[in-house]
């Protein structure tokens, strides 16, 4: 205890020594000041300049004994040490301190930056404010990072309204993203290289296609034309559906060829919630930084571009809704036509049909008569097919069901087409799988195959294939039966497939077919909860697939 006690003492002489020796404590205190960053200084109550660090001399461009005995208007514009000697007199006054005042200071050289200023009184043993003690702390750099962080965030802004706008203008969707992707590569502060391109999930939800892209060389839009998942960085982001970055081109890029200039990328999933869209890439230069508050942005982009697809989407749907509605008001005046004459029609069929073959009996076999009563006879069994055809298509569903197995079904449809493809000389290639049974009309599901398979023969003029398989798929967390009926005849050219499911379209010639077949087909399966689905192109072979809910 005696010990510490001396040890106190001695410490307050030594502090009592230095302070009467002030040349020493003025030293003691200039080094402290001057290993210190930020400006410290002393002011008289004339706010002249009594000590000054190193970091406040270097900023008025001279040295701590330099500043001595001057004021601010030694070194700063008349205005800016009005408002410094205003501050100091107040201070001296009231003795109230100023503390965190932001202000950008100019010098007389030109120079400015902005500090941080806090000032506070200078006392002396007694208590008595003799002048004041400032610190100032250079924030230039820091307001210059929140300057640029402002500048950016308006940037950013403005570019996402951008996109926005692009999303309400009546264009196709491809335009649509192709004009988004020229705002993405025009924002100045964006270290991108002028590439970049927008893959899309289309039919196959393992693919991304490419639906747009700028400054992509032929050898790239060749080979990544398709990706599956987890191939090369834009499938390995779709199957992690998280944002990928790389500054050069590594072991992640799966799609290489000769000649590619050294590059790297950001691959960013475009989500909406659990959806997976597709992919964003674009090319940054070799070694490049990545910085979080550029992929932020990027990923706020991707996520805007599926703002536009959804929208997009919705339209879509919105139109088929209209489509379908118009449709059914069709349907429905269809419905009400044929149910309001088909009493009046079938009556004079029969009647006329009955005199017709009653006609063909009486008259002799080479007259005109005979010729004339077979030729009537046999348009009335077309109308009346017909008009069968349009009672089925129009008259609401009334499904009578069972549990069954579509392969069953089907082998008793082929039985019946054996023959005529023996006549043909069509080859039938037929795959079944082993299926679940399902709950359907047995007798309507045989009429869709029926029609399907007759089309696929009467496709084929001479000689050909009709392939049938049968499998069970997940689509979009649902699993379905399906059934894919291809042929190797005639295809099917683009402004017909889009209206090859309507009422009475037909390509056959006149007196063959009513043109319902497709409609009546389409309509069976969407009664059975399902859909019907058409792959052709104008060359040969088309492929018609039905899909059953399980």
């Amino acid at each position: 205890m005696k010990d510490e006690d001396k040890t106190k003492k001695q410490l307050l002489e030594e502090l009592k020594a230095l302070r009467q020796n002030h040349q020493s404590f003025e030293s003691v205190l200039q080094t402290l000041m001057d290993n210190i960053p930020d400006s410290i200084y002393f002011k008289n109550r004339e706010n002249r300049f009594v000590m000054v660090n190193k970091a406040k001399a270097d900023h008025s461009n001279t040295t701590p004994e330099g500043m001595k005995g001057k004021t601010d208007f030694d070194f700063l514009p008349e205005e800016q040490a009005k408002m410094s000697f205003s501050d100091d007199e107040s201070i001296v006054s009231t003795g109230k301190a100023i503390k965190g005042k932001t202000e950008k200071l100019w010098r007389k050289n030109g120079s400015w930056s902005w500090v941080s200023v806090s000032k506070v009184p200078w006392l002396n043993e007694k208590g008595e404010i003799i002048g004041t003690f400032g610190i100032s702390k250079d924030e230039t750099e820091q307001k210059k990072k929140e300057e640029e962080r402002l500048k950016r965030n308006y940037q950013i802004q403005r570019t996402i309204n951008s996109i926005l706008k692009i999303a309400l203008e009546p264009v196709s969707l491809e335009d649509q993203l192709e004009r988004v992707l020229k705002v993405i590569l025009a924002i100045p502060w964006l270290s991108l290289k002028s590439q970049g391109c927008i893959f899309l999930i289309e039919e196959n939800e393992d693919i991304l296609v490419m639906k747009t892209q700028l400054g992509l060389s032929e050898k790239i839009l060749k080979g990544c034309k398709e990706i599956p998942f987890g191939k090369c960085l834009c499938g390995r982001t779709a199957l992690s559906r998280k944002a990928l970055f790389t500054d050069h081109i590594n072991g992640q890029h799966d799609i290489k060829y000769d000649g590619m200039i050294p590059h790297g990328h950001y691959t960013l999933p475009i989500l909406s919630g659990d959806t997976l869209y597709g992919v964003l890439n674009l090319y940054v230069r070799e070694g490049h930084i990545s910085d979080q508050g550029e992929q932020e942005f990027l990923s706020a982009v991707a996520n805007s571009i599926a703002g536009i697809i959804e929208h997009k989407k919705t339209e879509k749907e919105k139109q088929k809704l209209k489509e379908q509605l118009a449709q059914f008001e069709k349907l429905s005046a269809l419905g009400r036509l044929t149910a309001n004459v088909a009493h009046e029609i079938r009556t004079p069929l029969t009647i006329i049909g009955g005199f017709a073959r009653r006609l063909n009996k009486q008259v002799s076999g080479d007259s005109k008569g005979k010729e004339y009563a077979e030729i009537i006879g046999s348009e009335v069994n077309r109308l009346e097919i017909i008009l069968r055809s349009v009672l089925t298509y129009s008259k609401e569903s009334d499904l009578k069901l069972e549990k069954a197995n579509i392969n069953d079904i089907l082998k008793e449809s082929l039985r019946n087409y054996e023959l005529l493809c023996q006549e043909k000389d069509i080859e039938q290639i037929i795959t079944y799988t082993d299926l679940p049974p399902i709950e359907l009309d047995r007798n309507q599901i045989r009429e869709v195959f029926d029609n399907l398979i007759s089309n696929a023969i009467d496709s084929i003029s001479n000689g050909g294939i009709i392939s049938i398989e049968t499998s069970c798929e997940i689509i979009k967390e649902k699993r379905y039966v399906i059934v894919k009926v291809t042929d190797s005849g005639e295809g099917i050219p683009g402004n017909e497939r889009e209206v090859i499911f309507e009422p009475f379209f037909t390509k056959k010639v006149t007196g063959h077919g009513t043109g319902l077949g497709l409609s009546i087909c389409k309509k069976i399966v969407e009664d059975h909860g399902g859909f019907i689905r058409l792959k052709s192109t104008e060359e040969p072979g088309t492929t018609f697939e039905l899909f059953f809910p399980l």
